[in-house]
């Protein structure tokens, strides 16, 4: 996706993110993982992302990281999400089916 920078980005911004405990303590929620191997998993890191994405931002404009996206990698994952929730429905029913 985009050359894979957003994915280079996205797990830049978890680590960075999942570090600072004061970080961890003021939002009473860790960062998940970032896990390229599961779209499930990457619809928990971006819903996570969105839900507290102005604690975050806030916090990355504060410490000023390397790691510190643009608004553009923001609207991304916005649309990422969208995309992620509509594609694991088919994913949930397609693995309770049976062979």
């Amino acid at each position: 996706m985009l050359d894979s920078s957003f994915v280079e980005r996205t797990r830049a911004v978890t680590w960075y993110l999942r570090r600072p405990q004061n970080l961890v303590r003021t939002m009473k929620s860790k960062c998940p993982k970032f896990m390229d191997t599961r779209w499930l998993s990457m619809e928990r890191l971006l819903a996570w992302l969105v839900k507290h994405r102005e604690e975050a931002q806030a916090y990355m404009d504060s410490k000023s990281p390397a790691c510190k996206p643009e608004k553009s990698w923001w609207i991304m994952v916005y649309l990422l999400l969208d995309f992620t929730e509509i594609v694991n429905v088919a994913f949930r029913s397609i693995q309770g089916m049976k062979t």
